[in-house]
């Protein structure tokens, strides 16, 4: 009995000081003025969100261009402006208490998922603008272009879609657009094709009004897997040759389906678009970019191992992470890996891109710093075990205890820390620098340095190049001498 005692008090000890889970529900104090000010920190905001009960609290927190989806373990979604915290809308459009899942992302609309539904919300005011049903549930966030939807399946496939804006310019009145719409989907079917023929089994609207296809009572009995825009239109039957405003509005109502396709290995990922094109990723090592370089459609790449996370996407370069510890950095429009770097430790976070930096987190060396053009690592922190935001002068991390740990951004070597173990909802601000504090009683607060006072957006280099043929234009431009004319 003694021996039985001493093991749980053993155990009891060793857990005390560590972070709780992030279900368990705390009620952590706001840090005060004197704490912040030996962090160097400023808040910019705090509010608490109406969680109904005890079993309530925040599930989930993303940042979509300049706001904040908090998402409730009610189901309730709730946009928050990000520079004041305001909530701008809310809206629940699953049963209570579903199962929590990102939001995917739209020029105009957030994408809600619930099941087999995809709910397209108007980011400016949440009103629902329109609801799709597919056969399989997302094993990911949909994610759209300015010109189609893109929605990664369970069963392996992704489907493709023509956005509802993108159906109406084709039925327009305006030939000028129609065309423009028209040649530019040719196109990026066309690179589609080259990659996996029509399957034989398909997929199919369902409704003579328009409707999007549902479910069937047999999955695999589905017919036309691939079509144009034009056919599926003409498929629903709602319009005719010189279309009338209210049937250009019933068409373009929601998604029409255009394809369905493998790209012959498993689909986990949220599917990455870019100026570039596509990039469909899963747990395997192989990866598929389907470019709109017509003279380089498509560029398949194979990780060194299985990927351990998502890939993260800078500007033109994607970086992977592998189970076995190696970061590997893929120029999308060349087609070649830049650098590689082994870091023999298992990754624990995706990996995050700044201006200069990437960071990954990793069991055995902690939060490493990558100098993000060259490959070359800074340093690491063995203390820090998550990374949550960084600028231009410090990096912020979590250690196994909840304590915030703010780094030299030069060296890595910690600064000053606080006990922040009762934020127990964990955000790592990828977009910006933003330190963002989550707790289950509601509790949601902004800290950002005290120098800092408008937020510091990482985002790529404005001049990007989209093809092969730019890239190579560009690598000439910077090799011709200077004439003194030119000077």
């Amino acid at each position: 009995m003694r021996r039985l005692f001493a093991v749980v008090l053993l155990f009891g000890v060793g857990s005390a000081g560590a972070m709780p889970p992030s279900r368990v529900l705390t009620f952590p104090p706001t840090p005060s003025l004197p704490a912040l000010d030996r962090l160097n920190l400023d808040m910019a905001w705090k509010l608490r969100m109406p969680v109904e009960s005890r079993h309530d609290g925040i599930a989930l927190i993303q940042q979509i261009g300049d706001q904040y989806y908090v998402q409730l373990r009610n189901g309730t979604i709730y946009a928050l402006d990000a520079k004041t915290g305001t909530i701008q809308w809310s809206r629940r459009v699953t049963n209570p208490y579903p199962v929590i899942r990102p939001l995917g992302n739209h020029p105009t609309l957030v994408l809600a998922l619930d099941a087999y539904r995809i709910i397209g919300l108007d980011k400016k005011s949440g009103a629902q603008q329109w609801e799709l049903t597919v056969p399989e549930v997302p094993v990911a966030p949909p994610e759209a272009g300015d010109l189609l939807l893109y929605v990664p399946l369970s069963n392996g496939r992704v489907l493709t879609y023509s956005l509802p804006e993108t159906t109406e310019a084709i039925l327009s009145r305006d030939a000028k657009g129609r065309q423009q719409a028209t040649e530019r989907i040719k196109k990026i079917r066309a690179i589609v094709d080259t990659v996996a023929g029509v399957s034989p089994t398909g997929i199919d609207p369902r409704s003579a009004r328009g409707d999007s296809y549902g479910r069937t009572s047999s999955p695999t009995s589905f017919q036309n897997r691939g079509q144009s825009t034009e056919m599926a239109i003409r498929r629903s039957n709602i319009v005719s040759k010189d279309p009338t405003p209210d049937q250009i509005a019933a068409a373009s109502a929601r998604p029409l389906f255009l394809s369905s396709r493998s790209p012959g290995f498993r689909v986990d990922h949220p599917v990455l678009v870019s100026p570039v094109g596509i990039l469909i990723s899963g747990n395997d090592q192989q990866t598929l970019l389907l470019r709109k370089d017509v003279e380089n459609p498509t560029f398949k790449f194979t990780a060194t191992a299985p990927l351990a996370h998502a890939p993260t996407q800078f500007g033109n370069v994607v970086y992977f992470t592998g189970v076995d510890g190696a970061v590997q950095a893929v120029d999308l429009v060349v087609g070649i890996v830049k650098w590689q770097v082994a870091l023999a430790a298992l990754p624990l976070q995706k990996l995050v891109a700044t201006d200069s930096s990437l960071y990954a987190v990793t069991d055995r060396l902690g939060v490493v710093r990558i100098d993000r053009e060259r490959g070359t690592v800074l340093w690491n922190q063995i203390e820090a075990r998550s990374y949550v935001a960084a600028n231009d002068s410090f990096v912020y991390a979590r250690d196994r205890y909840g304590n915030l740990l703010v780094l030299d951004r030069v060296t890595g070597t910690p600064l000053s820390r606080h006990d922040l173990s009762g934020f127990n909802v964990p955000f790592v601000s990828t977009k910006d620098d933003r330190i963002i504090l989550a707790a289950n009683d509601g509790s949601l607060m902004c800290l950002h340095d005290q120098s800092q006072t408008t937020p510091l957006a990482h985002t790529p280099a404005t001049t990007q190049h989209k093809t092969r043929a730019e890239a190579k234009a560009a690598e000439k431009a910077a090799e011709k001498p200077v004439t003194p004319e030119e000077k």
